[in-house]
């Protein structure tokens, strides 16, 4: 491991560095420059060697959904950038966890690594290069599709088993019903997250180990894997040997982690302290903006699968992780009012909080309570591109997103 030396920095990244605070940048550039300063950055040859001597840790891809899923490093679980600190607190509690965080280029990995850094992470570090410097040395094979015979095998055991929905299973651990929560997942799989409380049992070695450890065949089992086809499967098979009470969670994992969760404390502090930075706004006094016909730019910082089920009129799609890459292309002006949102206002407070501080916009403004307050009131328009999409003749739900502007970051 070693510190991957930068090569140009800014006037204003020095004087950051020197200081020992985090200072004002006028290009994301310069913001990721005194990132990597105050971060453990790697090289890809450097995280191929450590691969198998440092099974503990977990590996995290900080892109978007869509990016991860065009390729990703083998063993990478993808948590956004733009919910990082949320997801993380949940899913990695221990603040030893060995890190290892990546993006496309080594951008949003370093600005992430330092955001982890300040919520106490003791052992982060990011790929320098990210997934462009991995694809080069590795280049990986897109995923093959399912053959349609493994599609019918598991549309057939989803038929024959019983399935419960997230909503069911969270039910159940608030009233503290008495289950077994197994995750069929690889270890690895298991290992980079999994559902409070689960234990991990390989779908391969199911029916060996479950009679060992749970011999009772009338005990409550529920089983999940990585989006419900394993589960299916291995439900099928458990059912055979005559296990009576078997339930298998719809969509799974990927379900789970999706899941919006109720931040720590540590990331409470770090909201409360970036809403008292900025001016937080009420629905009705974002209305009245309107209505006066004031001059501002509406961003929303939330992911894209979010913003197409859904967003404020007039608003443009630039999502958190890639805000501060996207922001000069939409708003070169520093003095010019911008306006942001989230779903509950988080991840706009976060958001910005950061355009004041580090890249010095001076008139940023939050919508309190987000997508949500605003879209709970019937009268408050809202654009829907898939429903709209879906609803023309012979047309695709396929959403509409606006360009959000700029040159590509990290």
């Amino acid at each position: 491991m070693r510190k991957i030396a930068v090569n140009t920095m800014s006037l204003v990244a020095v004087f950051a560095l020197i200081s020992g605070c985090e200072g004002q940048f006028d290009t994301a550039k310069q913001q990721v420059e005194a990132a990597k300063t105050k971060i453990t950055e790697i090289s890809v040859d450097d995280y191929k060697k450590s691969m198998d001597k440092e099974k503990d840790g977990v590996l995290i891809d900080v892109r978007t959904a869509a990016e991860y899923a065009a390729g990703h490093i083998p063993g990478a679980v993808n948590i956004s950038r733009g919910v990082l600190e949320f997801k993380i607190t949940e899913e990695h509690t221990d603040r030893n966890t060995k890190i290892t965080l990546y993006c496309k280029n080594g951008g949003r990995g370093a600005l992430a690594a330092r955001s982890l850094m300040k919520l106490k992470y003791k052992s982060v570090r990011s790929i320098a290069g990210g997934w462009e410097a991995w694809a080069k040395v590795a280049p990986l094979p897109k995923k093959p599709e399912k053959p349609e015979e493994i599609k019918k095998m598991v549309k057939d055991a989803k038929s024959r088993i019983k399935q419960i929905e997230l909503a069911d299973l969270k039910k159940m651990m608030k009233a503290k019903e008495r289950f077994i929560l197994v995750d069929i997942r690889e270890p690895e799989e298991f290992k980079a997250g999994n559902i409070p409380g689960s234990v991990n049992i390989p779908r391969g070695l199911i029916e060996f180990k479950i009679t060992k450890k749970h011999p009772n065949k009338d005990a409550a089992i529920v089983i999940y894997c990585k989006n419900g086809g394993r589960a299916s499967l291995a439900a099928q098979s458990l059912e055979r040997i005559k296990y009576n009470n078997i339930r298998s969670v719809a969509g799974g994992w990927e379900a789970w982690a999706k899941m919006a969760g109720t931040p720590v404390p540590e990331v409470k502090a770090e909201v409360g302290a970036a809403k008292k930075s900025i001016v937080e706004i009420s629905v009705e006094d974002y209305k009245k903006m309107k209505q006066n016909k004031e001059k501002f730019v509406l961003i929303d910082v939330r992911q894209a699968d979010e913003y197409a089920a859904g967003y404020i009129p007039d608003a443009v799609s630039i999502p958190r992780g890639l805000l501060e890459f996207k922001i000069l292309g939409k708003v070169k002006d520093r003095n010019k009012a911008v306006v942001v949102y989230c779903k509950k206002g988080g991840r706009a407070a976060l958001a910005g909080a950061g355009l004041k501080k580090l890249l010095n916009y001076k008139n940023i403004k939050s919508i309190k309570g987000g997508f949500l307050a605003y879209s709970s009131d019937p009268r408050n328009p809202v654009v829907r591109p898939i429903e709209e999409n879906a609803g023309k003749k012979g047309g695709k739900a396929k959403p509409k997103i606006p360009p959000a502007g700029g040159g590509c970051g990290g």
